[in-house]
């Protein structure tokens, strides 16, 4: 459940997937990720319910759960775990419309500054994703957060907090040693020709370093 320590979650971005994002997906769910979020922001919002229902069945039977980026429909159509908001539509929420939300699935959020996810927890977020945490070409040439912002966040708040950008099996202890409750990638499943190799990897990183419940896996 998100909030246990050393939790992964695959971001979906097809446009640079190096296979087909349904199969990626899938190997990703097999290499242990933990929770797969659809964020596919070029995609009608038929293709994306289409997509979204289809990862969801496939992955369900490997114990991994379904987040859906902006989109509540979708969300709600195929069940999903939780839907994730940027700072801005989430708190742009009126009150009633957010617990109606969260009566059918958790609200994660983006948020980019420590005041941000003060603002979010108190707001009625469940999780937060903080970034972006090490150097990545998602963001090239802005320099990112560090450690630091982990532990500065970890500080003030109470609800898991995911750490985004530049993670691999290198690092990946390293945020969660400041703190992070786990972590999300995509460009380093998604770029390459193993997926589920590269969720392994991540897994393994955690576990040697006893940074991971297995009985939760």
């Amino acid at each position: 459940m998100i909030g246990d320590t050393g939790m992964i979650i695959v971001v979906s971005s097809s446009s640079i997937c190096k296979v087909d994002i349904s199969k990626c997906l899938l190997e990703s769910a097999k290499g242990g990720a933990d929770y797969i979020m659809i964020r596919e922001k070029r995609l009608s919002k038929e293709a994306l319910l289409e997509l979204s229902l289809e990862v969801s069945k496939a992955i369900g039977e490997h114990g991994t759960k379904l987040i859906v980026n902006s989109d509540v429909y979708a969300a709600k159509q195929v069940g999903a775990h939780a839907v994730h908001l940027s700072f801005g539509d989430f708190m742009s929420l009126d009150r009633d419309r957010m617990m109606n939300i969260k009566k059918f699935m958790k609200i994660g959020v983006s948020i980019h500054s420590a005041e941000e996810a003060s603002r979010a927890e108190h707001f009625g977020a469940d999780y937060i994703l903080a970034g972006h945490i090490f150097h990545t070409n998602c963001k090239a040439g802005i320099e990112p957060r560090g450690i630091e912002f982990i532990k500065d966040i970890k500080d003030i708040v109470n609800i898991p907090l995911f750490a985004i950008g530049g993670i691999n099996s290198s690092n990946i202890t390293s945020a969660i040693d400041a703190g992070a409750d786990g972590a999300a990638v995509m460009s380093i499943v998604m770029e390459s020709n193993s997926p589920r190799g590269e969720v392994e990897k991540l897994k393994t990183a955690c576990r040697a370093s006893g940074k991971i419940d297995t009985a939760n896996v």
